[in-house]
């Protein structure tokens, strides 16, 4: 979607704009007004149009840019001229993925181009693999099952109460209404993207294909923990200021806070714009706050974070049994007989992994717990650190008993003393 025509080009070429499901803004440097009116309208689900003359006749016509299935919209960091947060529509609908910034993923990246350019590098998947791949993606059914105009629909029963119930979405922000549909979404996708060793039946006279426990595996694996990030509103540059800002006995400006993330050694190389763009961020969800009368302002942690706790993983084998349970209840006798027998019992359990391609029973896999666990082990370092100092500066503060210590938290009150503020993710 290009950001530079028109507003007349722009819906000149609507025709051909609706024919792509998939549109994405790349690098998004500036958002002109019809442009911004084309991408809230359609991440809202809805149709943009505008009245242009028809070259050939004339006459005034009206066109239509429809919504896609999909939008993919890519935004600099440290990008002033425009903020996601402005954008409620994207924001509350998206997944938000923030890129690896360590100075380790530079450096492999700058291993890869080496090996490219010296001819070192060799890929992995032959010409005859990759038309495979190609043949059976363009088969994938999608128009059958995954349109609202489809003839037919994808019934998620693992999806649905069985991975409710593990509540694996965080539920602190209200984006977690559409979180769950989201995430929903993709393992249902997953399905349709199996759709040749998956389950297809006829119900309310319309073919329909089953998901299974598998998908629902598949989907926290590649999906999960950007999930939980994402419905946490918090970037990894995010977690290294939140980190930092908790460990302060006092409140930092944004110079020294650049400062400070430069010198810890973890690869970070952040300019000031980086941190006041993250700090902004940070404070439209409580995380953080500032003190607006200081010159320069200084920044501070909030208790939010105190309150802040999620679920690390799956329990697949309570899966796949509340599956079985709601199979027999949704399901015709002879189907869920089927249904159970191909998909929650013995190779039906058998999944490859996406990332090392070996073979796992879900319900004996543990990584993605262990992967879920580092991250929270991350997150929890950072909001088990007692707020505004250390614990020996908390210490000299119990010894005097006449002295009482108040810290302003914004809307959260007063906190009295380091110990009220602190908090853990679990």
């Amino acid at each position: 979607m290009s950001t530079t025509l028109s507003p007349t080009a722009l819906y000149y070429a609507a025709d051909e704009i609706n024919k792509c499901r998939v549109h994405v803004y790349q690098d998004l440097a500036s958002l002109p007004e019809h442009v911004e009116a084309v991408l809230k309208a359609t991440a809202e689900g809805l149709p943009a149009s505008r009245e242009i003359t028809d070259v050939t006749s004339g006459e005034t016509i009206r066109m239509t840019i429809d919504p896609p299935d999909c939008i993919i919209v890519g935004i600099a960091s440290d990008n002033e001229s425009v903020d996601i947060n402005d954008f409620p529509e994207l924001r509350n609908r998206g997944l938000i993925v923030s890129n690896d910034a360590s100075q380790e993923q530079t450096e492999r990246i700058l291993d890869r181009q080496a090996d490219e350019m010296s001819g070192l590098y060799e890929r992995q998947l032959t010409d005859e693999q990759l038309e495979w791949i190609q043949e059976y993606i363009g088969s994938i059914p999608v128009s059958r099952y995954a349109r609202e105009d489809s003839l037919g629909s994808i019934e998620n029963i693992p999806g649905g109460r069985p991975l409710r119930e593990q509540d694996p979405v965080p539920t602190h922000f209200t984006e977690a209404r559409d979180d769950y549909k989201r995430l929903n979404k993709f393992i249902e996708s997953v399905c349709l993207f199996h759709y040749q060793d998956r389950m297809e039946i006829i119900h309310d006279g319309a073919p329909t294909l089953l998901v299974t426990p598998i998908d629902v595996w598949y989907g926290m694996k590649v999906f999960g923990e950007q999930m939980i990030m994402s419905a946490l509103n918090l970037r990894e540059i995010d977690l290294v200021i939140l980190e930092l800002l908790r460990e302060e006995a006092t409140a930092m400006t944004v110079s020294k806070i650049q400062a400070e993330v430069r010198q810890r050694g973890q690869g970070y190389n952040i300019t000031d714009r980086d941190v006041h763009s993250s700090l902004k961020s940070m404070k439209t969800k409580a995380y953080v706050d500032v003190n607006q009368a200081d010159n320069p302002q200084t920044w501070y942690a909030t208790g939010f974070a105190s309150v802040v706790d999620h679920p690390a993983g799956i329990d697949y084998t309570k899966l796949v049994d509340r599956t079985e349970e709601i199979a027999h209840e949704v399901l015709e006798p002879e189907i869920a007989e089927e249904y159970i027998e191909r998909y929650c019992r013995g190779e039906g359990l058998i999944a490859t992994d996406p990332i090392t391609g070996e073979q796992v029973n879900i319900t004996e896999d543990t990584s993605f717990q262990e992967a879920l666990d580092e991250a929270e082990e991350e997150i929890e370092d950072v909001l088990n650190t007692p707020l505004w100092g250390t614990d020996e500066s908390a210490d000299e503060s119990e010894g005097n008993e006449d002295e009482e210590v108040e810290i302003p938290v914004g809307d959260f009150g007063t906190v009295e003393g380091s110990e009220a503020g602190q908090g853990t993710l679990m």
